[in-house]
């Protein structure tokens, strides 16, 4: 099994980031705290 990688942007340079992980998914979903703000929504919106 390969290597995790991520591709991290800071600023105008971009970098590859490898993770050796091996164990599958810890947390195969994620859930909101109620009453906190919806941030992934916010991340993943389209940019204007």
């Amino acid at each position: 099994m390969a290597p995790i990688e991520l591709l991290v942007k800071n600023g105008e340079e971009y970098k590859t980031a490898r993770i050796d992980y091996h164990d599958g998914l810890k947390y195969p979903h994620l859930e909101r705290i109620a009453g906190t703000p919806d941030r992934l929504d916010t991340i993943l919106a389209p940019r204007r």
